[in-house]
């Protein structure tokens, strides 16, 4: 399909490479609202952000010897982790949403979600919010690894 005339027949995307505030969701979710309206201010149609950005990656799991999950510290860990993952129904993706709104852009965002009518269970996902020209949104969540999903 030809694009219309008056549309742009390149689209500009943002790449964020940005480092979380790792186990703290509320503080990266800030830094994620400001480098989408940047992206927003330069032109970009679409920000997209890496894998696991909110509330950040598991690293201690590596330095920790997290396969002795069943220690008073890898619980400690994990149950902060879980804490501090994205629920939707919660409101935690609001402000992504209204920078994304305001600027007419596209986000994708890679977060650990942990949704409460999914069992409350943290697991990673990839979260594009899409904004049409109505100024409207729909949120959209991506599996990032089924087989992480808990059974």
């Amino acid at each position: 399909m030809m694009p219309h005339r008056d549309e742009p027949s390149i689209l500009k995307v943002g790449l964020a490479q940005v480092a979380p505030v790792v186990l703290d969701r509320q503080a990266t979710l800030c830094k994620v609202v400001g480098h989408t309206r940047a992206a927003a201010e330069q032109g970009c149609a679409m920000v997209c952000f890496g894998e696991a950005l909110v509330p950040g990656y598991p690293v201690w799991i590596s330095r920790t010897d997290g396969s002795r999950f069943d220690t008073d510290d890898q619980k400690q860990l994990h149950a902060l982790y879980a804490q501090q993952a994205v629920q939707p129904e919660a409101g935690h993706l609001d402000e992504v949403c209204a920078a994304a709104r305001k600027g007419h852009i596209a986000v994708v965002l890679g977060t650990i979600e942990r949704a409460a009518d999914r069992g409350g269970h943290a697991r990673p996902d990839i979260v594009r919010l899409v904004v049409d020209r109505t100024r409207q949104r729909a949120v959209e969540f991506v599996e990032n690894d089924p087989a992480a999903a808990p059974t």
